[in-house]
């Protein structure tokens, strides 16, 4: 974030933003930048908080359960190099639940690499399939009569 060199009263500092500060007072801790600005700055300075609520909102919208606590999430993630090498790439980490029909609770969460997350995902699917057309199977013989 670039701040202005000449404050103007009533904007933000940062420069070429034309949005009112968040905070009009004339606290001496106060930043005096607009929400997203202050939002931004929070985000830089607590990213561990800040990959944690992302990781909980996006549980919330996909409807997953979500117990686990800052501190719990924290225990996983520091001694990995989690924060480091996050993404979408191959060998990046992702923070995975062992057993997908459970939810982001203590004991449930690992930090694996992509392509280990990707083929637990293939195989969990695999298996359902194989599951699925056995049950139908099973099924379609008992309206039969037939014992398989």
């Amino acid at each position: 974030m670039k701040l202005r060199k000449k404050k103007i009263p009533g904007r933000c500092p940062v420069s070429r933003c034309r949005n009112a500060p968040r905070n009009l007072s004339d606290h001496p801790t106060s930043t005096q930048l607009c929400g997203s600005h202050a939002k931004q700055q929070w985000r830089l300075n607590n990213p561990i908080h800040c990959v944690f609520d992302n990781l909980r909102a996006s549980a919330r919208k996909r409807k997953i359960v979500f117990t686990l606590t800052f501190d719990q999430f924290k225990a996983v993630v520091l001694p990995t190099r989690y924060m480091d090498e996050k993404g979408k790439e191959r060998f990046c980490l992702h923070l995975d639940r062992k057993n997908s029909s459970l939810g982001y609770e203590e004991g449930n969460i690992q930090v694996i690499t992509c392509t280990e997350n990707v083929q637990k995902e293939h195989a969990e699917r695999r298996q359902r399939f194989v599951d699925e057309k056995i049950g139908a199977r099973q099924h379609a013989a008992e309206q039969d009569g037939d014992p398989f």
